[in-house]
């Protein structure tokens, strides 16, 4: 048996090749916290449980060395193995219990761990603000906050900043419930709390438990449904939810819609359906839209439905080129409908030149119809001549792209740009 502590002494003895060897196969922990000097550092950097116990009760002198009484600290930074052995144990009764090792508990583990501690250690542990608040942000921590309401009730008091991180909490709807149930009086739903929930990943649920427990009390502001319109995982549940029961209280302003843009098209068509006379279609959302690395869904819906209001600025076309290849040709394919639609109308009309915006030859590729900047350019695909509608069909000479104002590149290619 001395043999075999021989040999894990040389294994596990941080100054040994051996030890070196296998701390090296682990060297993210050793890079983050640096290499152990001594065995019972090894138990806690690497949350080695049965090499805690071997050394806390000194089974052996082959393996022995001293928990330093600040060592829980590092205890809570690994799984909690050698944790449980170290609260267990009657010698880890020297160890010392300090507030940011409650806390780490808190923020972490489970509700066993922190049974563990008030079973072991109860009359040492201080149920602080930060405790009560790391447990609120703790997504498994509505398990924990019943413990602690159960275990230390008059200790745990309820903050406004407690409130928020529950509704903040991806998984907190049981545990708002939990405090609405069980301290009520103390839970005040401010817009603080609404505008967290609204942002929440599982948002839907928990706005849905607030209405019906405390609607008098939910204040939609206009921050609540800007950031319902920019939540990418609920956020088109929570609008639904909140256009459906509190309609007049939603207010469609350019924030929200800008949120809408940056979001998805169901949220930007969800708002067209619903509220489509209080949607307005700005410079600004149209770049979003652009930039979006899911737009182009929602800009074939913009054009669909508000095509009027859509301007094919010099920075969207930016944005669109920095985007993807997608968005540039639904761009490219855009212009060239409408420039084949307004070429049409002056042969129909057989409009005379001299009333069209004039530009002298050549130098025509780009001028304004009424409010919209034609980026004639946009015609020329990959450097393509056509001919160029306002200057009597006369096709553009290649010095022509020379005189561009810019280039919009990509990983794509390239493409001519010029503005009005």
């Amino acid at each position: 048996m001395q043999g075999q502590f021989s040999l894990l002494r040389e294994l596990l003895q941080p100054d040994t090749a051996k030890a070196r060897v296998w701390m090296q196969v682990n060297s993210d922990i050793t890079y983050i916290h640096g290499i152990p000097s001594r065995l019972s550092e090894v138990a806690l950097r690497f949350d080695i449980d049965w090499l805690a116990e071997l050394l806390i009760g000194k089974i052996t002198f082959e393996l022995e060395d001293d928990f330093a009484p600040d060592c829980l600290a590092e205890a809570v930074r690994g799984e909690g193995k050698v944790l449980a052995v170290l609260l267990k144990h009657p010698k880890g009764k020297s160890l010392r219990i300090e507030e940011r090792v409650v806390t780490q508990i808190a923020r972490i583990f489970d509700e066993n761990v922190m049974e563990l501690l008030l079973d072991h250690r109860g009359e040492e542990v201080k149920i602080t603000a930060e405790v009560v608040e790391a447990v609120a942000a703790n997504d498994r921590g509505k398990e924990m906050m019943e413990l602690l309401l159960d275990r230390c009730g008059e200790e745990v008091k309820i903050t406004a900043e407690i409130v928020n991180l529950a509704a903040a909490n991806d998984r907190g709807k049981e545990m708002m419930k939990l405090l609405l149930d069980r301290r009520g009086e103390e839970v005040k739903i401010t817009a603080e709390v609404v505008e967290a929930v609204a942002t929440n990943y599982r948002g839907k649920e928990m706005m849905e438990l607030l209405l019906d427990r405390r609607g008098e009390e939910v204040k939609i502001t206009a921050e609540v449904v800007e950031a319902a319109a920019a939540n990418k995982d609920s956020g088109e549940m929570v609008m639904k939810l909140l256009l459906d029961r509190c309609g007049e209280e939603v207010k469609i302003t350019e924030e929200v819609v800008q949120a809408a843009a940056a979001n998805s098209k169901e949220m930007m068509e969800l708002l067209l359906d619903r509220r489509g006379e209080e949607v307005k279609i700005t410079a600004e959302i149209v770049n979003l839209a652009a930039a979006n690395d899911r737009g182009k869904e929602m800009m074939k819906l913009l054009l669909d439905r508000r095509g009027e209001e859509v301007k094919i600025t010099a920075e969207v076309v930016q944005a669109a080129a920095a985007n993807s290849k997608e968005m540039m040709k639904l761009l490219l394919d855009t212009a060239e409908i409408y420039m084949q639609s307004i070429h049409a109308r002056r042969q129909a009309a057989c409009i005379p030149e001299a009333i069209l915006p004039s530009h002298p030859p050549c130098k025509g590729a780009c001028c304004t119809i009424g409010q919209y900047p034609v980026l004639h350019r946009l015609h020329f695909r990959r450097m393509r001549t056509l001919p160029c509608p306002w200057n009597n069909f006369h096709p553009l000479r290649p010095e022509c792209f020379q005189e561009c104002s810019g280039r919009i590149e990509n990983s794509e290619g390239s493409y001519a740009l010029s503005v009005s």
